[in-house]
C-alpha cells in the first residue's frame, strides 16, 4: 500500500503545502520506498519548520538520521520527540532504537523498559528490549522478551527472525532451526522478508547463507 500512501501524501501537499504531517509522511516514503536520501531529509526538515512542536516530525526525522548512521543526531531528535510527547509509546520506542543504534545499549535497555511501563502490550517495545538484551548477550532474558513480542504481534515474521537469531546465539540450535522451519512454511503462504530468514542463519553461524539472503532482500 506504500505506493498509494505516496500518492495520498503528494495530494495532501497539493491541497495544503503548509501541512507538516503531509511532508513528514512524504519524507518516510522518500526514505523507505524511493531511497532518495536528500529528498527525505528535505521533507522532514520542511515538516519540522512548519511545526516545530510536532513530536511525530522529530521522531520520524530521527529514524531517517538513524538509517543514515548519524546516530548522535538521531538520539537528539528522538529525545526532542519524547520531550514533546512523553507518553507516546511509539516515540519512546523509537528513542530506544536510536540509543541502541548509537551503541548505548544500557541506555536502550532502560528506555525500552520505560516504554513497556507506558504500554505493556507494545510489541515494538518488547522487540526492542529483546534486541538490546541480545546485544548484551543476556540471551535468556532476550528470548523471553522476543517471545512476548512475537505473541503480541500475532506472529510477525520479522520478530520471529530476531527470536530465531537469539535462540541460535544462545546455543539452542534446535529452537533456532524450528523457527527457521516455521518461517519457511509461512513463506509458502505469505510474504516473509529474506532479512528475517537471514537473522536466523546469523544466529546459527551460517554467515554465507545469511549474506545470500541479504543480497536477495536488497534485490
Amino acid at each position: 500500500a506504500i505506493a498509494e500512501a505516496k500518492a495520498a501524501a503528494i495530494k495532501a501537499i497539493e491541497l495544503d503545502p503548509g501541512l507538516a504531517e503531509a511532508h513528514v509522511a512524504l519524507g518516510d516514503i522518500r526514505l523507505w520506498l524511493d531511497w532518495d536520501w536528500s529528498a527525505a531529509e528535505r521533507e522532514f526538515g520542511q515538516g519540522i519548520s512548519l511545526n516545530g512542536g510536532s513530536a511525530l516530525a522529530h521522531d520520524q526525522y530521527a529514524t531517517y538520521l538513524a538509517a543514515m548512521v548519524r546516530t548522535t543526531d538521531a538520539v537528539r531528535e528522538a529525545t526532542r520527540g519524547r520531550e514533546l510527547d512523553a507518553l507516546s509509546p511509539i516515540v519512546n520506542t523509537d528513542l530506544g532504537w536510536c540509543l541502541l543504534y548509537a551503541g548505548r545499549i544500557d541506555d536502550a535497555v532502560e528506555q525500552f523498559r520505560v516504554t513497556i511501563g507506558l504500554d505493556a502490550n507494545s510489541a515494538a517495545a518488547h522487540w526492542g528490549l529483546g534486541s538490546a538484551l541480545t546485544e548484551k548477550r543476556d540471551y535468556a532474558s532476550a528470548i523471553a522478551e522476543l517471545k512476548q513480542a512475537v505473541a503480541l504481534s500475532e506472529g510477525s515474521p520479522v520478530l520471529m527472525g530476531h527470536l530465531g537469531m537469539a535462540y541460535g546465539l544462545s546455543g539452542d540450535r534446535a529452537q533456532a532451526s524450528k523457527v527457521l522451519t516455521d518461517l519457511n512454511a509461512l513463506a509458502a503462504r505469505e510474504y516473509v522478508p529474506s532479512s528475517a530468514l537471514a537473522l536466523v542463519h546469523v544466529g546459527l553461524g551460517r554467515n554465507s547463507d545469511a549474506l545470500d539472503l541479504l543480497d536477495r532482500a536488497y534485490d
